[in-house]
């Protein structure tokens, strides 16, 4: 049995290894525990959600008198969330990397367990600046992680998150406590970031580089400062940030939120509700450019500059 890692900030039992996450503690009982067990479901599901665009990798499926959701991926790899959302069972062929599971559980799997709960993960990449943190959100490809890695290699900025972040209330104040500190890139964003690492040896089993020296930071809550939505700009127009609408915030935010159940109506208005006290303390906006690497440290004046009022 492998020692626990940490995930979210709570302690993870999986049946093997995973270097990238945090230790836990062998004395604090699992907030999850993740087995290699066939999901024994029987019966086919009432229902399926099966998204089209960036997002049909994945489908969702449940049925209408029980609580535990099935995740299913191309190839025969399949999780079960149990109906108290602390069990997670898999099957995957055998030629399935490891670490493409690893990711897979960390990065969509537990997010979406959390989200089953009624809590709010979002999906961002997140830089600490003092004592609050900068979040970017927007769909994918849109430079979320290479934003963030600017601000940490170029600037300083610890990093703290690449994928989900727990949003949680203390004092009235938002928080984010990260999903773990591992960091990954395309070996574009990579080179250009980080041109004196030869990225080969680096790739894992999804052709990303892992970034050396980023990582098994213990997830701990920060005030959220910022929530930057990267938005796509015409080409040869400058950079600008702008302030949304309530409304066009909320509906941005919900698609870069991780959810389990499309049909639970009582979880989604409970994720409206959270969403809308986010969106009305004023601290999303909307940064625009158009995508060029030469570009990034400018975007990354403006984006200090602006995260200064709130942080």
């Amino acid at each position: 049995m492998y020692s626990p890692r940490l995930v979210f900030g709570k302690p993870i039992q999986f049946p093997f290894d995973i270097a990238f996450l945090a230790p836990g503690s062998d004395s604090a009982a699992p907030r999850w525990v993740v087995v290699s067990t066939p999901p024994s479901v029987v019966p086919a599901p009432d229902w399926t959600h099966a998204p089209e665009g960036d997002d049909a990798a994945i489908s969702l499926s449940g049925w209408r008198d029980r609580d535990d959701v099935l995740v299913a991926y191309p190839g025969g790899i399949r999780f079960l969330i149990s109906p108290d959302q602390r069990t997670i069972s898999f099957e995957a062929p055998p030629a399935t990397a490891q670490d493409q599971l690893a990711h897979t559980l960390t990065n969509n799997i537990i997010p979406i367990a959390l989200a089953l709960t009624g809590e709010l993960v979002l999906h961002a990449s997140v830089v600490g600046g003092g004592s609050s943190c900068i979040a970017f959100v927007g769909p994918s490809g849109a430079g979320k992680s290479t934003m963030a890695a600017y601000l940490s290699r170029v600037r300083g900025r610890e990093f703290l998150a690449d994928d989900g972040a727990l949003v949680e209330w203390r004092d009235e104040i938002p928080c984010l406590t990260p999903c773990h500190s591992g960091l990954r890139l395309w070996p574009d964003s990579f080179c250009e970031i980080f041109p004196t690492i030869d990225p080969v040896g680096l790739m894992d089993s999804s052709e990303k580089c892992s970034v050396p020296g980023v990582g098994l930071a213990t997830p701990a809550p920060i005030a959220l400062g910022r929530i930057f939505i990267i938005a796509s700009g015409p080409v040869g127009r400058a950079p600008t940030i702008e302030i949304p609408s309530l409304k066009d915030a909320m509906l941005t935010l919900a698609g870069s939120v991780f959810r389990g159940n499309l049909h639970n109506r009582e979880l989604l208005a409970k994720e409206f509700r959270s969403l809308e006290r986010l969106v009305t303390t004023g601290i999303v906006r909307v940064l625009r450019y158009s995508k060029s690497y030469g570009e990034l440290g400018k975007i990354a004046d403006m984006v200090s500059h602006d995260a200064a009022e709130a942080l």
